[in-house]
């Protein structure tokens, strides 16, 4: 099967677009400013999953996707940096940590996942044209590339899992964290099949797409029909 690569690049926009969305969402939230420092799009393997993902301890929120897009989102933090989160989120609510413990930290951070992961979405349902439904958030703990569902990582061991990952950074705090999107690799390349009019190379030929996502990034999607 062959799948036209300016469609890639303009779902790498609307990655990107949503990254910025769901940065404001926790600007808005927490009382900090974020900034999307890049949006990138891979087809990996296994092998490259270990070792993005290796040696690292995360906390992350885990949502799936149904209807017009099916798939996983997850933001992850490294387990340092969701502490700083976790007790930015209480200072703007005036929550007593201490007297909590750390379920109620857990929720914030969950509730917040859930709002920022949304925004993310909400771009690629427009575009789609159709719903997409989200599973409930769901609170995590891993080390190393287990911190992706087991869907993703059974992908990755067959035919490589579409990566897309958008980097967050406050700008006046020492916190970062990363949004991934792994859309269901089947459905995901019916959508990348475009039109039979050139721009089109095989699948399997698709390994990385630093240029392409730079394109991407430059180029607004093309308004559905």
């Amino acid at each position: 099967m062959k799948v036209d690569i300016r469609e890639l690049g303009q779902f790498n926009h609307l990655a990107s677009e949503g990254a910025k969305q769901a940065a404001k969402s926790l600007s808005t939230l927490a009382g900090i400013e974020m900034d999307v420092d890049v949006t990138d799009v891979s087809l990996v393997t296994e092998s490259v999953l270990a070792e993005t993902f290796a040696d690292r301890s995360f906390v992350g929120v885990e949502l799936g996707l149904q209807g017009g897009l099916e798939g996983e989102t997850v933001l992850a933090l490294e387990r340092e940096r969701a502490l700083v989160l976790q007790e930015l989120l209480l200072d703007a609510t005036d929550t007593d940590y201490s007297s909590k413990g750390s379920t109620i930290a857990k929720s914030s951070v969950t509730e917040l996942g859930n709002i920022m992961i949304g925004g993310f979405i909400d771009g690629w349902a427009n575009h789609l044209d159709t719903a997409i439904n989200m599973t409930p958030p769901r609170y995590t703990e891993a080390n190393g590339p287990r911190i992706l569902p087991d869907q993703a990582i059974e992908a990755a061991k067959n035919h490589g899992v579409f990566l897309f990952e958008s980097k967050l950074s406050g700008m006046d705090v020492d916190l970062d964290f990363s949004l991934y999107m792994l859309p269901e690799y089947r459905q995901f390349v019916q959508l990348l099949s475009g039109n039979d009019q050139g721009n089109q190379i095989p699948v399997n030929r698709l390994s990385t797409f630093e240029e392409l996502a730079k394109e991407g990034r430059a180029t607004p999607p093309a308004r559905s029909a």
